[in-house]
């Protein structure tokens, strides 16, 4: 190094200052080594090569920088460092020989030769030449550290680390759990961590267990689980709904993968149609029952319509036959028998033609031939269910005024609106003296009225008077017209 004292003082802190380029260009090829993607004896040995590599560049920056140190000084004492020098070397040789012969490729031993070009002897023989030789060292190391660090940037780049593989999972909403058939655990993320905590209370250490722990569902922790297209779904505390699949690793037979997804809204999906169902399940019975009650219903308005009918044929014959009686005529015996033959035959009749002309018609004339005048004014109803009504109202207002009251002159008004339905029915019969008595007629003559929003009233001064009110609705809204 004594060679750089008859240097320029500029040209030595110049050569030191690429010597301290030199020391960190190497340093973060030293550094950048051990980040690489992948790990083996030989790569191992390439980074030990740059360490060593960078201790002997940082050996020359010192020596350097000792002799300008000297110069500023005004004194030549120098060490010149030959043992660390020759060590350096020695290890640069082992080395790179041994990184040649692992990775099989002669350029591993070319940084022999720069390295011995700094040995003690060499300097000697350079002599004046010497700082020139230090300085293209210097360089090479400086190239070489440029062209490795660019080398390695493009190799990063076009790879994936074990470390960017763990990020990117660990990113995924899926958890994932990679593991030997008997157990070990080579790569889960941190969803299925997570969810593992969440269902056992602690991090498992073998895949089998927790896999079998799940089927069996002997979680730690209160869970609600159910089965969705064959696969395991448990229900967290949190809300969550997760499923569970296992799968074999295709052409790896020794390994599996066990997944975690995120099904909450499947859940919540299922959740709802078995709400649906049971709903419907519900609404079912309900309607059975009442398609029952409705059956019922319907048999009993038959049977009291045909108790109804049978009532008024009934009553209406027994009028006709007071009314013969008190006219102190002579019946034959099969006149006499008539009035209670065919009862059934009569009632099935009245069914067939039950309409309020036809039946106010037959009224009239039965009742003509005993002597009994049936005055009708107005137009009967044209709707169905009002003319029903009707056809039976007469008919039990005319039995009984001729029954009870023994008129013989009956006056029916009716006066049908598109708003409302009245008939008045008037006779000129005795009234009874303890008044009326509402019986099986009038009872059912009320039921009737009151299933067609419609009131009865009773006159019963001199002469008895009934009067149905109807006010009509419309079918569609349910509303009075």
């Amino acid at each position: 190094m004594l060679e750089f004292y008859i240097l320029p003082t500029a040209v030595t802190i110049a050569v030191l200052m690429l010597s301290a380029l030199g020391v960190t260009f190497q340093a973060v090829v030293a550094v950048g080594g051990f980040s690489r993607i992948k790990t083996s004896r030989a790569l191992l040995l390439e980074n030990l090569l740059e360490v060593l590599i960078l201790i002997q560049v940082f050996s020359l920056s010192l020596m350097l920088s000792q002799v300008t140190t000297n110069i500023m000084g005004g004194f030549a004492a120098l060490g010149m460092y030959d043992f660390a020098r020759f060590c350096i070397f020695a290890a640069i040789v082992v080395v790179s020989a041994s990184a040649a012969l692992m990775s099989k490729s002669i350029w591993k031993i070319v940084c022999i030769l720069p390295a011995a070009v700094t040995l003690p002897f060499i300097e000697k023989l350079a002599y004046s030449a010497f700082p020139w030789i230090f300085t293209a060292v210097l360089t090479f190391w400086i190239i070489r550290a440029a062209y490795i660090y660019i080398s390695r940037r493009r190799e990063i780049r076009g790879q994936i680390s074990g470390l960017s593989v763990k990020r990117a999972i660990d990113a995924l909403h899926t958890g994932l759990l990679f593991s030997g058939t008997e157990g070990t655990i080579y790569l889960m993320n941190r969803r299925m961590q997570q969810l593992m905590i969440a269902l056992t209370g602690k991090v498992q250490r073998n895949g089998k267990n927790f896999r079998d722990i799940l089927v069996r569902g002997e979680t730690l922790i209160p869970t609600e689980s159910i089965t969705l297209s064959g696969h395991l779904v448990y229900r967290l505390t949190d809300g969550t709904a997760w499923m569970f699949s296992e799968h074999a690793l295709s052409g790896v037979p020794k390994y599996f993968q066990l997944s975690a997804a995120d099904v909450t809204e499947q859940w919540s999906l299922t959740e709802a149609l078995r709400e649906q169902e049971e709903l419907l399940v519900r609404r079912g019975k309900e309607l059975e029952n009442t398609l029952l009650n409705l059956e019922e219903i319907r048999r009993s308005e038959e049977l009291l319509s045909v108790r109804s009918k049978v009532h008024d044929i009934m009553a209406q014959r027994l009028a006709m036959l007071i009314r013969v009686l008190r006219a102190e005529e002579e019946l034959e015996a099969s006149a006499l028998e008539s009035f209670a033959d065919n009862l059934l035959e009569d009632v099935r009749a009245e069914a067939e033609t039950d309409t309020a002309p036809n039946m106010t018609e037959a009224l009239c004339r039965d009742f003509a031939v005993l002597g009994v005048t049936v005055d009708i004014n107005g137009a009967p109803p044209h709707e169905a269910k009002y003319a029903a009504f009707f056809g039976d109202f007469v008919r039990e207002g005319v039995t009984n005024a001729v029954r009870h009251g023994f008129a013989t002159k009956i006056s029916i008004l009716c006066e049908d609106t598109t708003e409302k339905l009245v008939v008045s029915l008037s006779d000129n019969g005795f009234v009874p003296a303890g008044g009326i008595v509402e019986r099986g007629g009038i009872i059912e003559i009320r039921r009737r009225l009151a299933k067609l929003a419609g009131t009865l009233e009773i006159e019963a001064a001199e002469h008895l008077r009934l009067t149905a009110s109807i006010r009509k609705t419309d079918e569609k809204e349910g509303n009075p017209v």
